[in-house]
């Protein structure tokens, strides 16, 4: 699980790396696009710039250069996942660095333009730090984030350091407050690359639960086939110990379409399928919404099971009035003309099984093993023998409390594997 984890997230980080680069492109555009568009929109501002000699090309150009850079980044992240490449480390690192060094380039140039005065460091390129450290969230690795921060923390203290040693002539007093000043600001852009990396800990958190709650449904999904019903499904997630092994008090009922190999001879294949789709469709959602589950296909039927591996605490009930819901609505798309006038059995037998995961590591099955399961297939087939469509043994009636005015007894009748005599009862 560990390696699909690292496999996935490899591929959801080389993802988010390229919305990462998709919005540093975006930003660079409008970055370039507003300095460009200067003297129309702040006409007074370019003028005055321009008087002052100030490069107004070089904000735009670098600008541009990063758009290209972002783009560039885009196409490699991009490359990378179509040729299921893995990351790059050195690459990460090296962007990283690279991005918190975009704001130290421009207030070095805004520095050497206004004579390295320290008044500098106050300018928006400072400020730009931060929106480097927000993105780094993007890169899904908390160690990406310090390092993003740290860098930039780093970079910013060099650069007041070494234009501090241009103001010659400021006090000591001033001197002092700067360095209080300058300093702390180094200290929040560490502690932003911190905090950084610490929600990126918790969103690679989140997706590793994520991750694992996709798996553990997969893992349902497998053991007891497609037709699970969401309810169903958050059960086994909170009693996923319990598959394991161990005796359960279940309900089994095995479902059975009669004649159905002389049917398919008169069918095409085509046919034949649409025809099971449409059986199995409306009986599957019937146990669904009395809380069982489908274990078995058996061809021309299934075999399912109520009370494991989670019970509903009426699984005897549950077990009956599925039954009851299938009849009636094979009975209506009978009556309705979606299926030919076929006939059904059902049978229904409770009584204690060993339930559990069985098979290998490549293959394993949710497995009911015992005397019920054997006894409920039996009870199914005696629908032949006594022209019936739903059979229910006598721990079933016992159980069903007041609704037992609903059956009629049959007869002890034998059936193969048991020496006893079974009793068996039938729907008024």
């Amino acid at each position: 699980m560990k390696n699909d984890f690292e496999d996935s997230f490899s591929l959801e980080i080389l993802q988010s790396e390229v919305r990462r680069a998709t919005a540093l492109v975006i930003i660079f555009f409008v970055g370039s696009l507003s300095f460009l568009i200067l003297p129309l929109l702040f006409p007074v501002l370019f003028n005055y710039l321009e008087s002052t000699g100030f490069p107004i090309w070089v904000p735009p150009g670098y600008f541009l250069f990063n758009m290209l850079y972002g783009l560039g980044l885009r196409y490699y992240f991009l490359h990378s996942i179509h040729a299921e490449k893995k990351l790059n480390r050195w690459v990460r690192y090296g962007t990283a660095f690279y991005e918190s060094t975009i704001p130290t380039i421009a207030i070095l140039f805004l520095g050497s333009y206004y004579n390295y005065s320290v008044e500098s460091l106050n300018t928006p390129p400072s400020y730009a730090y931060f929106f480097f450290i927000i993105l780094a969230t993007l890169r899904l690795e908390e160690r990406m984030a310090i390092f993003s921060g740290t860098v930039a923390s780093v970079q910013y203290l060099v650069l007041f350091l070494y234009f501090q040693t241009f103001n010659i002539y400021a006090s000591a007093i001033e001197k002092m407050d700067a360095q209080i000043f300058y300093l702390g600001k180094s200290g929040i852009l560490f502690g932003s690359g911190m905090i950084a990396g610490f929600v990126t800990r918790q969103i690679k958190i989140a997706f590793r639960k994520s991750f694992q709650s996709e798996i553990d449904k997969n893992q349902i999904r497998a053991l007891f086939g497609q037709h699970v019903s969401p309810q169903v499904v958050n059960q086994l997630l909170a009693q996923k110990e319990d598959w394991e092994g161990e005796l359960k008090h279940v309900c089994m009922m095995f479902f059975d379409i009669r004649n159905f190999t002389q049917f398919s001879e008169t069918q095409t294949p085509n046919q034949l399928i649409q025809f099971l789709n449409i059986v199995f469709s409306h009986t599957i959602e019937a146990v669904n919404r009395n809380g069982g589950i489908i274990n078995k296909f058996l061809g021309d039927g299934f075999m399912a099971v109520f009370g494991a591996p989670v019970s509903a605490g009426k699984d005897v009930e549950n077990g009956f009035n599925a039954a009851m819901e299938i009849r009636s609505v094979i009975h209506k798309l009978i009556e309705e003309g979606a299926l030919p006038r076929i006939g059904i059995g059902i049978g229904l037998h409770c009584g204690e099984a060993v339930t559990g995961n069985v098979g290998s590591k490549e293959r394993k099955e949710y497995t009911i093993i015992g005397d019920v399961v054997n006894l409920a297939s039996r009870i199914e087939q005696l629908n032949k023998q006594f022209q019936t469509e739903i059979l229910v043994s006598e721990d079933v009636y016992f159980l069903m409390g007041d609704r037992k005015n609903e059956f009629r007894f049959l007869e002890e009748t034998q059936v193969k594997g048991k020496a006893a005599p079974v009793k068996v009862y039938t729907i008024e």
